[in-house]
Order: structure tokens, then C-alpha cells, then sequence
């Protein structure tokens, strides 16, 4: 029987759960016993952080206590990201509810599947920071009350930083009386070892220096928000890395290395405080910075449930800063100021989408290496030499039957006839690839983009440079990744 059940929240002085709806997100903060002040999320490997866990670990255990149809369980939290695959959003919800009609039976179909940027969602990718700063919070809250302690902040994995890229040890201790709910087997060979994410076998081996880190924070020195064809923006690069490598390093495919998985690890609301963590630290970081300013994109509203097991309407322009939310970090993060910067145009009501070049192709991958010879833009050359654009390489509608299960490292030589010159010039996950046979209505295709300008440069732009996509390690037998554009563009 659960530990945290209705009795026990109202004898904790929260009222029943599911009781009735609040209209928007501004009512619910308007709450007396909420937020009295700023609280600070702290770094998991800190003194603070490490308390902090312990109380996390604590709440856990009481969610996953808790009877799974119950918006405080954990179960209805991992489903809000996505439902288990090996079944699917009607069948659990009548499976948990039954015919009848209840409260937390509608909020259940309001709420489960709703991860923005992933499966059925992946049109709407310019969502992805919003919603997943929500979720986090209204979760956050959660564990409030599930461990009494009215004061917790979620940690944050810092892992971002060379040398803190081993999984929190607390999650890692099986059997221990305190953290063995954090801990959860299925992670990828050496994690719950306490390997460096970025010493495992998945974590690619480059040739050489592509000044990139998959781990790292190039994804800071994007300027704009949004998708600027052919140049992916600030959220796609986020979405991509660190989140969806670290996503794949940490977890097989009954794990974090899948989206309906993911939010079924402990570790995936640390990973995501970070994610939020390096949000904060973009617009932090100024210099052109700013979120999308449209109504398109401030207006979309999203359903929560908070600890009350009360409906919340969440409006993304309540959610574009973190002190208004109540919270701050310990420490926010600084960009690289390694990769090239791209100026901000004119905001638009819409992610601006890559559109396929005449030379486009597809790749189709395997348990090796493929390629395929992809021809330059007329004027490459020239415009290289004005220094007046960039030159992108881009990876558009990837799709997938399953998820694969490793990194990718992206190569480009100069032509077909050599090998020589061969350079390493990105990494590449699958995590947020969409299956082959979803149709995404009115969605065009998601694509990311690797400024190869220096790359390109020499080379003979009347060759057909070769474009090698190489697992980093060997790929499921079932996963048959295709990259479903693969050109080149420049601005």
C-alpha cells in the first residue's frame, strides 16, 4: 500500500487530489503556500545537492508506492513524458481506470504522451525547453510533498563539465536503504559502474578535434531560438546535444535511450534540470539571446497535474525565466565561444524549416559505416573566399524503426576517389527520431545542421564531397536508422 496516499496528503494539509480544476497556471502561483521566495536548484556533486538527493530518493520511494493511476504516482508522471511501448495510452488508461468516468482518469488523457518535440510531437520541436521547464516543476513539486519537505529543489547533473560525467553515485547504489530507489538496472554497460559518460564505449572516438564536444555547451553560442535554414537554432541544438547524447550514453532502449522509457529513470529529472539549466544560462548569456517573442509560441498552453492532483493550464510565457517561477541555479553555465555565430533575423511566428537542396540524398544506415557523395552548392568556392556565408551540412527527417542504441559520428572527405582529407565533423543521435510509418500532419521535417565551412574550404568544390555517417559502437539489429535529407546549403 502507498506510503503517500489521500489520507496522508491531507493530514499533510493538501487538499483531496483531483478535486477540482484550476484555470490557469498565474491562479495556481497565486497559491499563499507556495513559493515564499526564490530556492535554488543545486549541482548534484555539492554538499547541498548531495542533502537534496537524499530527499529525492525519499519522495521517489513514496511515488513508486503509490497506486499508479494516482497523479502523484510515479507511474503517471513517467507516462506524462510517454506510455511504456510494450502497450499504449488507451489500452493502460483503461487498464488503470476502467470504464468509468473520474477525475484523474480525464487528467490522465489530458496529460499522458504529451512530450513535446519527440514521436507524435516532433513538429512541434520549437517546444521542447517550454515544456519539459514545466514538466520538471510541476514534478519538482511533487516531490515535495511526496517526501514532506517543502523546501526540496530537483539537482541538477552538471555533466557538461569534464570529470562530473559519471551518473550521481546515489544512483547508484542498489540495495541501500536511502538512494536504492534512484537506482534502476537497465542503464548501458559501465554507468552504474560510475564510468565518465564520455569513457564508455558509445561515446565516439573521433579522428581527430572537431572542436565540438557531444557533451558540451556549443549549443550556447547559437544566437537565435529557432531554426534559420539551413542553420538549426539554439533549442534544436539543445535538443540534439547535450540532451539526446547524454539520453543515449546513459540508457538502452527499455531506458533512457528511448523516449517512452526515458522518464521511467530517476536520473532522467536530473538530466533535465540540467537541460533547463542550460536554458537559463543561453538567455543569461545576453548578446542577441532571446526567446521566440510571437504569440504562436507564447500563447500554446499545456496540462499538468501539481500535488494536489489539481489540472494546471502551464502558458509558455509564464515559463520563459525561472525566477518568476520561484527558483534559480547555482550556477549557470557560459558559452564556449567556439562555434561560429550565426546573427538572429526578424523573429517569425514559425520555426523556419530547412527545405532539400537538388542534390539532396538519403542514407540509409547499418551496422557499419555508410556514405553517400552529396554535391556542393553552386558558388561554394566563391563564397568561402568572400567570407559573405556559411556552408552547412545537413540531416533531415531522420527516422527510425527502433532506437539504435548509439552515437553516430559524421565524416566528410573531399571526393570519392580518396580517403585522404577524411575529417571528423559532428555527432549524431537517433533519441528524438520519429518512427518511419508516423505521419506527422503538417509537419516538415526536422533537420540539424553542422557548419563545415572550414572543412569545405579545402576542398575541390567541383567534386562531390562524401558525406560517412559510423556507429559508434553496433547499432540494434531492428533499429535500420535512415537519414532521410542529406545536403548541403549556405547563408
Amino acid at each position: 500500500m502507498s506510503r503517500f496516499t489521500r489520507r496522508t496528503a491531507i493530514g499533510l494539509g493538501v487538499a483531496g487530489l483531483a478535486t477540482g480544476t484550476l484555470k490557469s497556471f498565474p491562479e495556481w502561483m497565486a497559491r499563499a503556500d507556495d513559493y515564499p521566495g526564490t530556492r535554488i536548484r543545486y549541482d548534484t556533486a555539492s554538499p547541498e545537492g548531495k542533502e537534496q538527493l537524499k530527499i529525492y530518493a525519499r519522495g521517489v520511494a513514496n511515488m513508486k508506492a503509490t497506486a499508479e493511476g494516482n497523479p502523484m504516482s510515479w507511474m503517471f508522471q513517467w507516462y506524462t513524458h510517454w506510455v511504456n511501448p510494450n502497450t499504449n495510452k488507451e489500452q493502460e488508461i483503461d487498464r488503470i481506470y476502467g470504464a468509468a468516468s473520474s477525475a484523474d482518469k480525464m487528467l490522465a488523457l489530458a496529460m499522458w504522451d504529451t512530450c513535446r518535440g519527440h514521436i507524435t510531437w516532433a513538429g512541434q520541436r520549437d517546444w521542447f525547453t517550454p515544456w519539459h521547464r514545466m514538466y520538471v516543476l510541476f514534478f519538482e513539486q511533487i516531490i515535495r510533498a511526496a517526501a514532506q519537505e517543502p523546501e526540496f529543489t530537483l539537482p541538477y547533473w552538471d555533466y557538461t563539465t569534464p570529470g562530473k560525467r559519471a551518473i550521481p553515485e546515489e544512483l547508484r547504489m542498489e540495495d541501500d536503504p536511502v538512494f536504492g530507489s534512484l537506482f534502476v538496472g537497465k542503464r548501458n554497460p559501465g554507468v552504474n559502474d560510475g564510468v565518465q559518460l564520455d569513457q564508455t564505449p558509445l561515446y565516439p572516438q573521433l579522428e581527430q578535434s572537431i572542436g565540438q564536444d557531444p557533451l558540451g555547451l556549443d549549443c550556447l553560442d547559437i544566437i537565435h531560438f529557432r531554426d534559420q535554414a539551413p542553420a538549426s537554432g539554439f533549442n534544436a541544438n539543445l535538443d540534439m546535444a547535450p540532451h539526446g547524447m547524454v539520453h543515449v550514453l546513459v540508457g538502452n532502449g527499455q531506458n533512457m535511450g528511448s523516449v517512452p522509457w526515458a522518464a521511467s529513470d530517476p536520473v532522467f529529472w536530473l538530466h533535465h534540470a540540467n537541460v533547463d539549466r542550460i536554458w537559463a544560462s543561453w538567455n543569461a548569456a545576453g548578446g542577441g539571446r532571446e526567446n521566440p517573442s510571437d504569440d504562436t509560441w507564447n500563447d500554446m498552453m499545456f496540462t499538468f497535474s501539481d500535488d494536489r492532483g489539481q489540472q494546471v493550464l502551464a502558458k509558455t510565457s509564464d515559463f520563459v525565466a525561472t525566477e518568476p517561477l520561484g527558483y534559480e541555479y547555482q550556477e549557470l553555465l557560459t558559452p564556449p565561444g567556439v562555434a561560429p555565430v550565426v546573427v538572429a533575423q526578424a523573429d517569425t511566428t514559425e520555426s523556419v524549416s530547412a527545405a532539400p537542396s537538388p542534390a539532396s540524398q538519403r542514407l540509409e544506415l547499418g551496422q557499419g559505416e555508410a556514405s553517400v557523395a552529396v554535391e556542393l552548392p553552386a558558388g561554394t568556392e566563391e563564397t568561402i573566399a568572400a567570407g559573405s556565408q556559411r556552408t552547412y551540412l545537413v540531416l533531415a527527417d531522420l527516422r527510425i524503426d527502433a532506437q539504435p542504441g548509439v552515437l553516430y559520428s559524421v565524416f566528410l572527405q573531399p571526393s570519392a576517389d580518396t580517403t585522404e582529407g577524411r575529417k571528423a565533423v559532428g555527432v549524431l543521435n537517433f533519441f528524438n527520431a520519429p518512427p518511419k510509418d508516423l505521419e506527422l500532419e503538417g509537419a516538415t521535417p526536422a533537420f540539424y545542421s553542422i557548419d563545415v565551412t572550414d572543412t569545405v574550404a579545402g576542398f575541390d568544390t567541383t567534386q562531390a564531397p562524401i558525406v560517412t555517417i559510423a556507429p559508434t559502437g553496433t547499432p540494434a539489429a531492428d533499429a535500420a536508422p535512415v537519414v532521410g535529407e542529406v545536403y548541403f546549403a549556405t547563408r
